[in-house]
């Protein structure tokens, strides 16, 4: 749909997409940009799409934009074409819990100490980074939306941001969550054991231990109300500064709201029998059982735990 209404998208190397090589994400290939600091793969793409195609609108979506170093990065491409920024952000205590489960748990930080690390931080801080674009970047006007009903328009984020282009929004279908969960007896055991991940990108022994099959639902990881209370205070403020600058509107209307948050005592408190329990009948139900990860967590549960039947 966003090519039919002439825009153009890059492939995930940030090159020209066409019918062998469809649009991707771009991810990786803005890490590298980033960390090197040097704009000039973007730029290449940039001139390349505007040789081919002078009067379309160049699309680039990725969350790691979002990280500081871009606005001084696009300064360069700012002097010469005129930038939007559309920033849907998530509230900080669900960003934050997937974030501690990203890279915290394989760096083996609590999530209580990952998050009093982020608390004295204030980080995330949505309205900084903002700022930082429309300071660097001249831009006007950018569309910041959190990722939550009352801020956006129709039903979520697919019809907020066609709507915004102009697009059609009749027959758009909304898609299901594709991230998958993991179990928080999971997610906190192997916070104890972070040598089993090779990297922070290292996802092989959540695969190795998914439940197949399984209609067991799985144990949500949950902020506990201390930790919840805590970053309300420090992030709800910022949130509303957000709001004020950008859609004064909804100023008032709660983004940390305590009626929708999920919250409970699985966090630090978290049973360690049960912890043990689940993660030898994980083990056990293993596909592939001699894999050299999970050979290094039977070790782990035989010499650290007792645990000799997994």
């Amino acid at each position: 749909m966003l090519e039919t209404a002439g825009y153009v998208m890059p492939t995930a190397d940030l090159a020209l997409a066409n019918e062998t090589t469809p649009p991707g994400n771009s991810l990786w290939t803005l890490q590298k940009v980033r960390e090197n600091g040097d704009i000039s793969p973007l730029l290449k793409w940039i001139n390349a799409s505007r040789s081919k195609a002078p009067d379309k609108k160049l699309l680039l979506s990725s969350e790691c934009l979002m990280q500081p170093e871009w606005p001084t990065l696009f300064q360069e491409i700012a002097a010469h074409t005129d930038i939007q920024l559309i920033y849907y952000v998530r509230r900080q205590d669900e960003l934050l819990l997937s974030a501690w489960r990203q890279w915290g748990l394989k760096r083996g930080l609590s999530l209580d100490n990952f998050l009093a690390r982020r608390l004295k931080s204030q980080q995330p801080n949505f309205l900084e980074i903002v700022n930082a674009w429309i300071e660097k970047t001249a831009i006007k006007n950018p569309h910041v939306r959190f990722i939550q009903a009352p801020f956006l328009t129709g039903k979520g984020v697919i019809e907020d941001f066609s709507t915004l282009l102009g697009l059609e929004t009749e027959n758009l279908v909304q898609v299901d969550n594709q991230n998958i969960s993991v179990d928080a007896r999971l997610a906190l055991f192997l916070n104890k054991h972070a040598d089993l991940f090779s990297s922070v990108h290292d996802e092989e022994i959540f695969t190795l231990l998914r439940a197949q099959g399984t209609t067991e639902p799985e144990v949500r990881l949950q902020f506990n109300t201390s930790q919840f209370d805590r970053i309300q205070e420090v992030f709800e403020p910022l949130n509303q500064a957000l709001l004020k600058a950008h859609q004064p509107e909804h100023e008032g209307t709660p983004v940390i709201d305590g009626q929708s948050a999920r919250l409970g005592d699985i966090g630090e408190t978290s049973n360690h029998a049960q912890q043990l329990a689940f993660i030898t009948e994980r083990l056990n139900a293993a596909t592939n059982p001699r894999h050299p990860k999970l050979l290094q967590l039977q070790q782990i549960l035989e010499q650290d735990y007792g645990v000799d039947n997994a």
